[in-house]
């Protein structure tokens, strides 16, 4: 479907090339996809970067 080296490009030119077909429900499924993918590292991989910082230089939150 979408990747980086294949000839279909990435999940940005997929959710271009649904919008120009004008098929908005893939459209809104990628988008969503985007969404979850941003949340899930924001909440696991960022979080643990920062309180392992905060602990490190001894800061407080």
């Amino acid at each position: 479907m979408f990747g980086v080296s294949s000839s279909g490009g990435g999940l940005g030119w997929y959710i271009f090339q649904r919008k120009n077909l004008l098929d908005i429900p893939n459209v809104f499924a990628s988008l969503l996809m985007v969404i979850i993918f941003g949340l899930v590292v924001d909440n696991f991989v960022f979080r643990t970067l920062e309180q392992r910082t905060v602990r490190r230089w001894g800061m407080q939150t």
